[in-house]
């Protein structure tokens, strides 16, 4: 292979790598938007530990929010208690709002 050759080719293939990289950027960038938007609309139940591990806090945290107005729907006979992720966050977002953070 000459030189010339090898400069082509050596340039071709930063060319592919270029392309490749945009392309695999902008699909990243479709998936984010695509998993922000199901998040954003999620209406799964949580448990109580998982509202505890996801927003960072403690189940005593959980239960004082619940004497301050938080909603829970019981799914079962055994009165387990089920949130909303979408009341949470709202709940979390109007208690933030009221004490300005």
């Amino acid at each position: 292979m000459t030189k010339k050759t090898e400069f082509l080719a050596k340039k071709l293939l930063e060319c592919i790598q270029t392309d490749f990289d945009k392309k695999l950027l902008e699909e990243i960038s479709k998936l984010k938007a695509e998993i922000l938007q199901i998040i954003e609309h999620d209406d799964t139940f949580l448990t109580k530990k998982e509202v505890c591990s996801i927003f960072k806090i403690s189940e005593s945290t959980v239960e004082k929010y619940i004497r301050n107005g938080l909603k829970f729907h019981s799914k079962s006979r055994c009165s387990t208690r089920k949130f909303k992720r979408s009341e949470v966050e709202e709940f979390l977002n109007l208690k933030s709002k009221k004490n300005g953070r």
